[in-house]
Order: C-alpha cells, then sequence, then structure tokens
C-alpha cells in the first residue's frame, strides 16, 4: 500500500480508558505529520517506509560460527518485561513424531497441518506454557497463556533441517481466551553435534551362596 497522500483519522487512548484525543495522522509528500503530537509542540518530520518484500535472516558462516561458540553460554533471563511480551516458563513439552505415530500425535491437527504431514520425515511438536505475571496497577494487558509449535520436517541434511511451521498462541481475553494462528517455512540449523548415547554398564551377574549340608 502506497501511504504517501494518505490520511488516517482514530482516537489515542490512554489503558483502562474509554475516552481519549482525537488524532489525524497524514503522510504527504515524504512527511510524516500527527495532529494529537501537534498539541505537543511536534511539527512534521520525513518518513521512510519499511521493505515491502520482508526477508527471512540468513544467518552468515560467520553468525553459525559465533553461535556454536556461544550459545550454550547465554545467561538465563530473569528480569522479565511484562510490556515487552516476556514470559515466565511454567512448561514445555516436546514431542518427536515418526510418519505411523502422527494419527496418535496429531488428532485436532487442522487442514493445513493434515495437508503438510503427507510424505514427510517427521515432525517436532513443541508447547509451551506460561505462568501468570503481576499486573501493573491501572493496565490491562492480554498476557500470553500457551504458544504450540509443530515443525514438518520435509528435508534434512547434516547441518540443516527446512519444512513447514505452525505456530500458534493463547493469550487471555476478556472472557474467552484469544487464538493467533501463525504458520510459514522454517530452516533449523544445526550449532552442535550430540555424541552417542552411552551404552548402559553390563549387569553382573549375581553371586551364588554356596548350598548348606544337612
Amino acid at each position: 500500500m502506497k501511504l504517501d497522500g494518505r490520511t488516517f483519522e482514530g482516537v489515542v487512548l490512554e489503558c483502562g480508558k474509554r475516552a481519549g484525543d482525537e488524532e489525524t495522522i497524514s503522510f504527504r509528500n515524504g512527511r510524516f505529520h500527527s495532529s494529537a503530537c501537534q498539541a505537543y509542540g511536534y511539527g512534521d518530520g520525513p518518513y521512510k517506509a519499511a521493505n515491502r518484500k520482508p526477508q527471512a535472516w540468513q544467518p552468515s558462516p560467520e553468525d553459525l560460527a559465533l553461535l556454536r561458540k556461544e550459545w550454550s553460554k547465554l545467561p538465563p533471563a530473569t528480569n522479565k518485561d511484562l510490556h515487552a511480551s516476556d514470559v515466565v516458563y511454567d512448561r514445555v513439552e516436546f514431542t518427536l513424531a515418526s510418519p505411523d505415530k502422527y494419527a496418535e500425535v496429531f488428532t485436532a491437527a487442522d487442514a493445513g497441518v493434515d495437508e503438510a504431514l503427507k510424505g514427510s520425515l517427521f515432525a517436532l511438536q513443541v508447547v509451551e506454557r506460561y505462568r501468570p505475571q503481576p499486573m501493573p496497577p491501572g493496565e490491562q494487558i492480554a498476557q500470553v497463556m500457551e504458544r504450540k509449535s509443530i515443525y514438518v520436517v520435509r528435508s534434512s541434511s547434516d547441518s540443516m533441517l527446512e519444512g513447514q511451521q505452525f505456530t500458534g498462541y493463547v493469550a487471555a481475553g476478556p472472557g474467552v481466551p484469544i487464538p493467533i494462528a501463525l504458520n510459514g517455512p522454517f530452516k533449523l540449523y544445526r550449532l552442535a553435534k550430540g555424541g552417542a548415547a552411552p551404552a548402559a554398564p553390563a549387569a553382573k551377574p549375581a553371586r551364588r551362596r554356596p548350598a548348606r549340608r544337612g
């Protein structure tokens, strides 16, 4: 959508209030103007439209080398900011399913997931459940309750997994939960090679007690 020459009208509301200031924002001749901001002494200014064709991040070899070196050393995030959409984990469940187990694992999958599963190599389901955080006084924030991600792997190599991803969020709403669904392609890069699980130690034969003679 072309912004220049367009005008949008609305109302600026503070959290928890039903009335606010009228707002008119306009884009004209490469400049942006806000009537609400003008009331506080701000004029118009230049704007630059964002990229209309967003591209997925493609890590460079240097990026991957840095991640392989540092990813396991990242400190846990302890200072949670509710306004920054930080979450507090309750529990995380991982389910790795082979094609012969799809019917058991994905019992409530939608049509898009069912279609993506056809001919796939395997699928990984990750369910993250979050604890509610204290709400700041006077604010109403819809906190995320759960995130479910399904990674349907359609091709694999020694360094990467590729396929289709389906992610669903459930946020606390006014009376009923608010569902949000996203999907698209994904790439998972291998950062470390796991070693084979150590073999279980051989069981020692039980010692026999000598029989007593009567």
